[in-house]
């Protein structure tokens, strides 16, 4: 027969010491039991410490994912909008330009004002004209220039900023390099892994005189409280993910 009594502290104070006392009639099945315990409770341990790991990977992972592909969106964006731009000023280039002509405006006219001081001669000049007074020349140059454009991603105000952070995001190899670190981890390896310690060979025995001569225990172990506060919470997460899913 077996007998469990587990006492704990109130609520609200201190939960880090626990009692447990046992009574069996076979001492190797609970030194067996024991044993079975802290390696239950060290395999329980390190998958939720995988789980955890492989969980925060993957969510990073995906956040990088998203940001390349939020750069990517700006950076095709800012290329549509060259082009859109590009359109606009040479529909306004070539309309100036028909106008020029038309007027027999050939190089730039602007006006300029002169007037001297003393020691000094000051221009003045009229920036608030009709565009086509720069002369058909100059307009129809402008024209030819941005129509011969080859490489439009150097007239793309921020871009190159835009394609530096993507590349930067594209070669971080941080998560990689953590996720190799961490296979070589003793929680994934599996060897040399230990969330509790419990020396099966230091456990105490009383014997006690009853009707079928049964042995009582009474364990006094460190560890022992360590490996089941690990199953029991461990048992009440799993319980309560289960309720609320």
């Amino acid at each position: 027969g077996r007998r469990i009594n587990c006492t704990d502290r109130p609520e609200g104070e201190s939960r880090r010491h626990w009692t447990i006392e046992f009574e069996f009639n076979d001492k190797e099945k609970w030194l067996n039991a024991l044993a079975d315990v802290k390696a239950k409770a060290n395999q329980n341990v390190r998958e939720l410490i995988r789980d955890n790991f492989t969980t925060t990977l993957a969510a990073a992972e995906k956040k990088k994912a998203f940001e390349i592909e939020d750069i990517s969106t700006t950076i095709n964006n800012a290329l549509s909008d060259y082009d859109r731009k590009a359109d606009d000023r040479l529909a306004f280039l070539r309309e100036q330009s028909a106008i020029a002509r038309k007027l027999g405006v050939k190089n730039n006219t602007i006006e300029t004002q002169s007037f001297g001081g003393k020691n000094s001669v000051v221009t003045n000049v009229i920036t608030e004209m009709p565009f086509y007074l720069r002369g058909y020349e100059a307009i129809e140059k402008e024209i030819a220039l941005v129509e011969a454009r080859e490489n439009k991603k150097a007239f793309v105000s921020g871009l190159l900023e835009l394609e530096q952070k993507k590349r930067q995001l594209e070669q971080d190899t941080t998560l990689e390099r953590a996720e190799a670190l961490f296979a070589d981890t003793p929680v994934m390896r599996g060897d040399d892994f230990s969330a509790v310690v419990m020396t099966v060979a230091a456990t105490e025995f009383e014997s006690k005189s009853k009707r079928m001569l049964m042995l009582a225990m009474a364990v006094v172990l460190g560890g022992m409280v360590g490996t089941v506060y690990v199953l029991i919470a461990n048992a009440m997460r799993k319980r309560n993910e289960k309720s609320t899913a």
